[in-house]
């Protein structure tokens, strides 16, 4: 059965009794606030109320009016007079446009026409062509910083005509925003007509920005309250900002709660209009995307030596053609639609070392996907595409984490241990027995000084590392291998030659001889995440 007014009139629950109502109602009909917005500031918190259509809506109003009671009359009639004076140019401009409900001076029109059925079509018809998969979606919605002062200027207005009705209430806690009124309808419709499935904080957002132009000019607050402000020192260059854009930094909706929050009553009214005036122009709108990132982990090998990890940009310039982080993301950007990549791993390889044994843990958060759904398959397949692409890497266990995962790439960053094989070099002959005696060193500890080869993007310190495994293979009387296990941070070519002294002790040291480092090979880093997946392709999730 069909609402009427008369059965929503017995569902309404307001601050006060609905029989006392009309005066207020009058008062701020003749505002220009819309029926949404009178509901608000009569305390209507029925989700269900504002989804009604307006024309029931403005004759459940209508039907208030006709119960106005005596008590409040006389209240009703002083603040008349004063709504009358201060808006008789704006009532004379809604009385010469009778053929159309100008913008209600609060919302501006966003709890009117922006609430109607063919602006929600608009609204799906956006998120149709935007190409996003999605399960179900947040409505973020943005306002322009006129609607706090006009919002409070009505508040102020009411609370000091209306006392008895208003004393106990609080603007900010017990009325509901036109925010939150815009998203119960425009929710509740788009769930109704196209089984949109509206949850608060989804991953997926639907961006809704109102804009005003004359936010900055059609309230008397901007100005009036911003002259009274100390003028903050400026450079001769800052001062030259137009005012408009000043004005623009100062007010935002936060700062402007704080500002009206301490100042009176009295010292509002002579900064603001009051009531707000009525404007003929709604607010404007612009519809964005985002949806959240999602992250991949996996694990890669490189077998090449002139790639490095991530993009090498020296001095404005790129070097080199790829990196192990292109090679990974730019396939995973492509398959999901993303608007980008950011990748990170458990340490780092130069450019000139190997990635070998089962890999180096990384993980991919993969920025504003449209395509963010993967099963087991598809990612099987995507891994292979990376794979058969190139011989320079490969990667392995490929899987879709969530975000409070990746926290666990960098568990454990000062105690996990990595192993290394290293091709060593001595300008002079060396003994295999001198070699061999490495394989009886203890566990040394180095004090290591920032390297001078990364000191243009590391803190200058020293850092203790320790060395847990020494192995040497004698190979000639030149060359020989060195196997290590070290703890992760550990500068193994600066331990071979010593970096100037900057490392201590180092191999230069201990063999009383000229070596330096040849190759070097990441045989594992001992982390164990992210699990290892099984490479039998499946249609599971």
């Amino acid at each position: 059965m069909a609402t009427t007014g008369k059965n929503l009139l017995t569902q309404l629950r307001l601050f006060g009794s609905v029989d006392n109502a009309g005066p207020i109602v009058k008062v701020l009909r003749q505002a220009s606030c819309c029926s949404r917005c009178i509901l608000r500031y009569l305390g209507e918190k029925n989700i269900e109320i504002y989804q009604q259509p307006r024309d029931l809506l403005n004759n459940t109003l209508e039907s208030i009016k006709e119960l106005a009671s005596g008590d409040e009359i006389d209240n009703a009639n002083i603040a008349n007079k004063e709504l009358e004076f201060n808006s008789l140019s704006d009532n004379l401009m809604r009385i010469k446009q009778k053929t159309s409900e100008l913008p209600c001076v609060t919302c501006l029109g966003v709890l009117q026409d922006y609430c109607e059925k063919s602006f929600i079509d608009k609204i799906h018809n956006n998120i149709v062509q935007s190409l996003y998969e999605y399960k179900d979606y947040d409505l973020c919605v943005s306002l322009p910083p006129t609607f706090v002062v006009r919002e409070h200027s009505i508040w102020t207005y009411l609370k000091e005509n209306f006392k008895n009705r208003y004393e106990n209430y609080s603007q900010y806690e017990d009325i509901v925003s036109v925010k939150e009124a815009f998203k119960w309808i425009c929710g509740g419709m788009l769930t109704r007509f196209y089984h949109v499935i509206h949850k608060y904080q989804s991953l997926f957002q639907v961006k809704i920005e109102f804009l005003f132009p004359e936010s900055e000019t059609d309230d008397d607050f901007f100005d009036n309250y911003k002259n009274t402000l100390s003028p903050p020192r400026k450079s001769q260059k800052r001062s030259q900002r137009s005012e408009k854009n000043v004005s623009k930094t100062l007010f935002t909706g936060t700062s402007l709660r704080n500002i009206l929050q301490t100042i009176t009553t009295q010292e509002f009214r002579t900064y603001s209009s009051y009531p707000p005036k009525s404007t003929s122009q709604l607010v404007s709108y612009k519809v964005d995307f985002n949806r959240q990132s999602v992250f991949m982990a996996g694990r890669y090998n490189k077998y090449d030596r002139t790639i490095s990890q991530t993009p090498w940009i020296l001095d404005g310039s790129r070097k080199g053609d790829t990196s192990v982080q292109e090679l990974i993301c730019d396939p995973i950007v492509a398959m999901m639609k993303a608007d980008g990549c950011k990748f990170s791993s458990s340490g780092r390889e130069d450019i000139d070392v190997r990635m070998l044994g089962k890999g180096r843990p990384f993980i991919a958060e993969i920025l504003n996907p449209r395509s963010p759904f993967l099963i087991k398959k598809e990612i099987m397949q995507l891994q292979n595409e990376i794979n058969l692409a190139t011989e320079k890497i490969k990667v392995r266990d490929l899987q879709m984490i969530e975000r409070w995962d990746a926290s666990k790439l960098k568990q454990g960053e000062e105690s996990k241990t990595k192993t290394y094989c290293a091709l060593i070099y001595s300008s002079e002959v060396i003994d295999e027995q001198k070699i061999l005696s490495l394989c009886n060193m203890q566990e040394r500890i180095l004090e290591q000084k920032t390297p001078l080869r990364v000191l243009h993007r590391r803190t200058l310190a020293v850092r203790s590392r320790a060395i847990w495994l020494l192995k040497a293979e004698f190979i000639d009387t030149h060359h020989f291998k060195l196997n290590l296990k070290t703890q992760a941070g550990t500068y193994v070519k600066e331990f071979v030659h010593g970096d100037l002294g900057r490392t201590k002790p180092n191999l230069r040291t201990l063999l009383n001889a000229d070596v330096d480092i040849l190759e070097l090979d990441v045989e594992s880093v001992d982390l164990d995440w992210p699990p290892e997946i099984s490479e039998e392709i499946s249609d599971s999730k």
